[in-house]
């Protein structure tokens, strides 16, 4: 199991300390694990998994659109989002 300090969790998912802070407190993040009195430290399995499931959303709504629409998925799409499926 490798941990990653914050530093590592911004740049793996793009989003700002202060994002990440407030997605927590909503539980829309995991939690950091307490390393020392002022350390903290997230599981990297955690980050991608968080980061896989965003994937996974953004694949599911492209198939809904692309139905609702009755046209199929673009071609360069499709292997992407048939394989996780």
């Amino acid at each position: 199991m490798k941990l990653m300090r914050l530093q590592a969790v911004i740049d793996t998912t793009g989003l700002s300390r202060p994002t990440i802070y407030k997605r927590m407190a909503l539980d829309l993040f995991p939690t950091p694990v307490q390393l020392g009195e002022r350390a903290v430290a997230w599981v990297s399995d955690e980050i991608e998994m968080w980061v896989q499931a965003r994937v996974d959303e953004r694949d599911e709504r492209l198939k809904e659109q692309s139905a609702l629409a009755g046209r199929p998925l673009n071609e360069a799409w499709r292997p992407l989002i048939e394989t996780r499926a």
